[in-house]
């Protein structure tokens, strides 16, 4: 492999000692530190910003509150390189879901999914709707909960002080119809999805704090200040002495649940469902049945997309006749034209809902998985082998761990420009724009076709699955005041 691929692909850190206070490996108690760890500005331990890489070929799934500082791998072919980029996510994915308490703080002893249930460090993260005030004065501090609409406040006394405010039922819902992305530029995106009760999924999208200083620092909180700017997001690399941790965003998907469904099964949260045409406002429990996860690296200089959902959201299209117990299909009423090839005109799951009066329910969405597991890497074992290890892992901390019902479905990135590795696609050189931290985390130029070329979600990509890429559309997102957006559409919300 080209010298350069391989400095790309295997930056050197030393592996943390088990024994000597490092994290565990897969199966094993994460370590039992002397005291809690109050959340530093950058959201994570105070003494530990990110982990540090393991120059190994297949680095294991490791259970760790501090997320990784990039990628790690030496291999030499775009599916290893997949490997690599999944276990990324994994690992990302728990250290970011590491549990708190009421008052912000993590215990390193407490890893995901053992003992109670409780917020996970990305729940409290500030939403991006906090950084533009409706009316348009200065965001609060980072993490601060906003006000509540007048209906939500006015249900009483809040017996849970974490309890927050869930609004928008679709994706795109979010972004501001005066700013250069409209509701009608996203196609089926800008439909709902229904669970089986007859509600419909609600969404959010928070920042981690490297994204929020950034945004405020760069003076893009506001469309006057971003005029003649193009944005470019901190990114984390690996460095001799440990790393940096670049940006974060994360998307998540809830579903209301039921009485009947055992909270157990889910990450669950107590939140406000708000209705802003309506004005109408419940209190309700929530269960997390998906989450996107982008991170920006020097691996990943135009980030890294890993997409999670949950186990039991809907099954893949190859698993017929469909059966089963699913919150987003009942097999029962799958029309028998969905067997067939082609489809018949009666088959109707991947459908968009119809249109009903406001607060009636609907017609639950029936969702498959149009894109199988194992198809959505670039080497078919991969998903499922990263899978199956903080599987694993999680089950060896508590059995039924409530984290290891979610399933990584796949990551995708872009390979490195200039150099042959097997396995990625060709494509014009992309130069990334340089970061704020570019002196420690230069990026290199990478191919703009990302690996793998589709990825999506069952509950966030429902209707247009086999075209789904994050790279393609998060490349067209443009600020408020027009200039690029590095990705990131929620800058387009700026007044």
């Amino acid at each position: 492999m080209h010298a350069r691929a391989l400095l790309l692909f295997s930056l050197a850190c030393s592996t943390a000692d088990p024994a000597a206070g490092g994290p565990a490996r897969v199966g094993a108690q994460p370590p039992t530190p002397p005291s809690k760890v109050a959340v530093s500005p950058a959201g994570l331990a105070e003494d530990a910003p990110c982990r540090p890489i393991e120059k190994v070929d297949y680095p294991d799934v490791v259970i760790d509150w501090r997320p990784p500082c990039d990628a790690a791998g030496t291999v030499v072919s775009a599916g290893g390189i997949q490997y690599a980029m999944d276990v990324y996510a994994w690992r990302g994915f728990l250290a970011r879901s590491w549990p708190v308490d009421a008052q912000g703080a993590l215990d390193p002893a407490q890893p995901p999914g053992v003992g109670a249930d409780r917020r996970a460090l990305w729940e409290t993260w500030s939403a991006t709707a906090d950084l533009f005030p409706s009316d348009g004065s200065a965001p609060g501090p980072w993490g601060s909960p906003p006000p509540l609409p007048a209906a939500c406040a006015a249900l009483g006394p809040n017996p849970q002080p974490q309890r927050r405010l869930l609004r928008y039922t679709t994706k795109i819902e979010m972004l501001a119809s005066e700013g250069p992305h409209k509701t009608s530029d996203f196609g089926l995106l800008a439909n709902e999805v229904i669970d089986g009760q007859g509600y419909p999924v609600y969404y959010e999208v928070r920042l981690d704090r490297a994204a929020w200083d950034y945004v405020l620092s760069a003076g893009l909180d506001t469309r006057a200040g971003q005029e003649g700017k193009t944005a470019s997001f901190p990114a984390g690399c690996a460095t001799a002495t440990g790393g940096e941790l670049g940006a974060t965003v994360i998307k998540a998907a809830w579903m209301r649940l039921s009485a009947a469904q055992d909270k157990a099964d889910f990450h669950s949260a107590e939140v406000y469902l708000y209705d802003p045409r309506t004005d109408r406002c419940e209190a309700a429990t929530v269960g997390l049945v998906g989450l996107h996860m982008a991170t920006r690296s020097q691996q990943a200089p135009l980030w890294a997309w890993a997409t999670f959902e949950h186990r039991a959201n809907a099954p893949d299209i190859t698993e017929q006749p469909l059966q089963g117990q699913w919150s987003f299909l009942d097999p029962s009423a799958v029309d028998p034209s969905c067997y067939t090839v082609p489809r018949g005109a009666a088959c109707a799951w991947n459908e968009p809902p119809q249109a009903r009066p406001l607060g009636e329910r609907r017609q639950p969405t029936q969702v498959v998985r149009a894109l199988p597991l194992t198809q959505q890497s670039t080497r078919s074992t991969d998903a499922r082998s990263v899978n199956q290890q903080a599987w694993d892992a999680l089950e060896a901390l508590q059995p039924g761990n409530r984290w290891g019902r979610y399933v990584l479905v796949g990551t995708q990135w872009s390979c490195p420009a200039g150099v042959t590795v097997a396995g990625c696609p060709s494509g014009a050189p992309v130069t990334p724009t340089p970061p704020p931290n570019a002196a420690v985390c230069p990026l290199p130029p990478v191919v703009s076709s990302p690996t793998p070329p589709v990825l999506a979600n069952g509950v966030m990509e429902t209707y247009h699955q086999g075209s789904s890429d994050c790279v393609g559309c998060h490349s067209a997102a443009q600020m408020a005041a027009g200039g690029g957006a590095d990705f990131m559409f929620f800058l387009s919300q700026a007044r």
